[in-house]
């Protein structure tokens, strides 16, 4: 029998064929699974403990008793004698320290607070003013207010404003060697104090103000029979203060 040249070739692809065949196979369970997943543990993460803080007590509500000091300035009494002459002699310009007594109640709701105040107050504010043959003094002490006040809690401060009543001693005296004429007089004058504060907590039971306020007392007219003036004492007025509240 005549041998045919190919044969060989005929067997070698059959061959690559069953070996591509088994490959298949054996690949295939492999790309089925998919890919491998792999699970990190994640290691605990732990943070130092920071400092526990503790936040002022900002409650206002309750009693308070307090101690303040202060000065006046700024007041502008017109003195004029008549009938002329002299007329107008200048302005009287109260001032002086004064230190004083103070107590009242809160009421605080929400950041809201609205509250009562009484106090009392001695100093030596008052003027001297001199022209010519013309002379006039004035001296107000003590002082006695009774006001209301209304705030905002702004973090451990209170932001305020007040208003009422005023009751102040005057002690006036006015009068020309030239005439001559001699008016004194002393008398307790009504008025009205308004003014604008900030208090902050300092701790739990004590608290610190600073404050700005303007007095003004109802004019009174003051004779000795010969010649009259007109008192108009008022002053401007700043005051720290330390309460403790209850």
């Amino acid at each position: 029998m005549k041998k045919t040249g190919s044969g060989r070739p005929v067997r070698s692809m059959k061959s690559m064929a069953a070996l591509f065949v088994i490959a298949s196979g054996m690949a295939a369970p492999a790309l089925a699974s998919g890919p491998s997943t792999y699970q990190y543990e994640t290691p605990p993460t732990t943070y130092a403990a920071l400092p526990s803080y503790a936040a002022p007590d900002t409650n206002w509500s309750g009693a308070y008793v307090g101690v303040s000091l202060g000065y006046a300035c700024c007041g502008r009494d017109r003195v004029q004698l008549a009938p002329a002459p002299p007329g107008v002699i200048g302005s009287m310009s109260e001032h002086g320290a004064f230190m004083g007594l103070h107590g009242g109640y809160d009421w605080q709701r929400g950041n809201r607070v609205i509250g009562v105040e009484g106090s009392l107050s001695f100093g030596n504010i008052g003027d001297d003013l001199t022209n010519a043959t013309a002379s006039s003094r004035v001296r107000i002490s003590p002082v006695t207010e009774i006001r209301a006040r209304a705030g905002w809690v702004n973090g451990d401060g209170l932001i305020y404003v007040t208003g009422g009543l005023a009751l102040g001693r005057v002690a006036y005296a006015a009068g020309d060697t030239a005439v001559p004429s001699n008016i004194q007089s002393t008398f307790y004058a009504p008025g009205v104090s308004v003014g604008v504060g900030y208090e902050r907590m300092v701790s739990a039971n004590w608290s610190l103000r600073g404050e700005y306020g303007y007095t003004l007392y109802r004019a009174r007219d003051l004779t000795d029979g010969t010649q009259t003036t007109r008192a108009t004492p008022d002053y401007h007025a700043i005051r720290v203060g330390l309460s403790q509240r209850f």
